[in-house]
């Protein structure tokens, strides 16, 4: 699971006329904006990272569809694994992550399930990417060729064959003596923009 840990406040008191330490509560109030965030495809699994003031301890738990052949739908199952792939195919777009704070003397008000535990909102969207056709030279009445093409924005090492599709080459104008610019339309991936 993934975790943060710091230590919880400490103060010295008076106790019979003798220091000794005593840990005071510390209160923050959590709000819905506290518990959305919005990542970018990365290749990598994207963790939540709550952010609060004192790093208390916490942990953070992922709802994750889980298909059912059996059923003939998704059934939605908790896992500390945190999501890759964009969020685009989940339910509402978005992953829904259940957070614990686990630190004692360490209180967080807000909006809480029944087993004590706020409700966050996980957005991964797809990286930006651009598939640029390669400069072409056609005499007048060859054939026309096969395109080829470079992606731009890969991720994490990823190489062009993880494009789901690359789109159909199209040619601006007509086919008459010049310049013309090529470009593939209709390309799509789950990953990528």
């Amino acid at each position: 699971a993934q975790t943060m840990n710091f230590p919880a406040p400490a103060v010295l008191a008076e106790r019979d006329g003798y220091p000794w330490p005593r840990i005071e509560n510390r209160v923050v109030d959590l709000d819905s904006d506290d518990l959305v965030q919005t990542k970018t495809y990365t290749g990598k699994p994207a963790a939540f990272d709550l952010e609060l003031p004192g790093n208390p301890h916490y942990t953070v738990q992922y709802w994750r569809p889980l298909w059912r052949e059996d059923l003939g739908y998704n059934v939605y199952t908790l896992t500390s694994e945190p999501p890759t792939l964009p969020s685009s195919e989940v339910s509402e777009g978005r992953y829904m992550v259940k957070i614990a704070i686990d630190e004692p003397y360490y209180t967080a008000n807000g909006d809480r399930d029944e087993d004590g535990c706020f409700t966050g909102y996980l957005t991964i969207e797809k990286a930006p990417c651009t598939i640029k056709a390669d400069d072409q030279a056609i005499l007048y009445g060859e054939d026309e060729p096969d395109y080829t093409y470079t992606v731009e924005g890969l991720v994490n090492g990823e190489t062009p064959d993880v494009i789901d599709n690359v789109g159909a080459p199209r040619i601006s104008g007509w086919w008459e003596l010049g310049t013309h610019e090529i470009a593939f339309y209709g390309a799509s991936d789950d990953c990528y923009d």
